[in-house]
């Protein structure tokens, strides 16, 4: 798998982003019984640790609170990768992930294996870009046919 998608971790300073689009905070619900179900280290903060509400609602209720800039960051551990993910919108779950840390085929693998996972249970499709560049889109997984390509034209996947 490395050989055929690689290309996407080339290091040059920058993260990739892992996005779903067309999220609902339904969406949302299902993404954190995900989180909360599988092997994963979650660390939650809004400026301090706190603990990672049970209903995504109350991130946006508490990001509401704060005035002073503070926002929400959800960590997602597994294997090599650390995922954050910032809560920028409700339409569009984004996680930013080091290109780094997919040095061999186990940590594409691992990787590969959360995409899945997530992108099954939401029933949409996800792709990994550029960072804040949707439009550059590297790999994107299809969940209908259950796999992974190396992305086209950006414009047929919106």
């Amino acid at each position: 798998m490395l050989d055929r998608f690689g290309y996407a971790f080339y290091c040059d300073g920058s993260f990739r982003d892992l996005l779903i689009f067309d999220t609902t905070m339904d969406d949302w619900r299902t993404l954190f019984a995900i989180l909360r179900s599988g092997d994963y280290d979650l660390e939650f903060s809004m400026g301090d640790v706190v603990d990672l509400p049970d209903d995504p609602d109350d991130v946006v209720q508490l990001s509401r609170k704060h005035t002073d800039y503070v926002y929400a960051t959800l960590k997602v551990r597994f294997g090599p990768h650390m995922l954050n993910n910032h809560f920028h919108l409700v339409n569009e779950i984004e996680f930013d992930l080091d290109p780094r840390d997919v040095k061999t085929e186990d940590d594409l693998g691992s990787l590969f294996a959360f995409v899945r996972r997530t992108a099954r249970a939401l029933r949409k499709d996800a792709v990994i870009t550029e960072e804040s560049m949707p439009d550059a889109q590297l790999i994107r997984y299809r969940f209908l046919e259950d796999d992974f390509v190396k992305a086209g034209d950006p414009a047929e996947y919106r």
